[in-house]
């Protein structure tokens, strides 16, 4: 396998590959920030409502109660939401997200317009592609848990 040259150059942008690879870290952090910062907005009001003794009133999409629906809802736009903008278990955390926004789309708003689900969708797409792309070097994944299974996953 041939070895990256730390001098060459970005075939795409033309500059050195070194600030092409920055760019995409760098990239991915204000995405990870401003997605989770965007899922806490919505998070953090269900969070208050949980405690505050409200959860009997929340909706029951899949049939496992209204107080543990509206836990697991908290748990995945809080408490992911945090890992998701500290890069910290980042695809998991992702995935359950993911997992949160398909029961919004596909139970809760069952046979509502594509305009009324634009935007779940679209926070659905944007945890997939976290799920797929990780947290990027500027997290705690990567401070965390360096060594990798493949010897050439962390590379590029």
């Amino acid at each position: 396998m041939e070895q990256s040259n730390p001098m060459s150059t970005c075939p795409v942008a033309g500059k050195p590959a070194c600030i092409c690879k920055s760019a995409r870290h760098i990239g991915l952090l204000v995405f990870r920030i401003g997605l989770g910062g965007m899922m806490l907005a919505h998070g953090y009001p269900k969070l208050v409502t949980l405690f505050g003794g409200d959860g009997g009133q929340w909706m029951n999409p899949i049939g496992i109660g209204s107080t543990l629906s509206l836990s697991l809802c908290v748990f995945a736009e809080f408490v992911c939401s945090i890992a998701v903008m500290l890069g910290f278990l980042t695809r998991p955390a992702a995935l359950v997200l993911a997992i949160n926004f398909c029961i919004i789309a596909f139970t809760y708003r069952a046979g509502t317009s594509a305009e009324m689900n634009e935007l779940v969708l679209l926070y659905l797409l944007c945890f997939v592609t976290l799920m797929l792309t990780g947290a990027g070097r500027l997290s705690l994944d990567r401070m965390l848990f360096r060594r990798c299974l493949h010897r050439n996953c962390c590379r590029g």
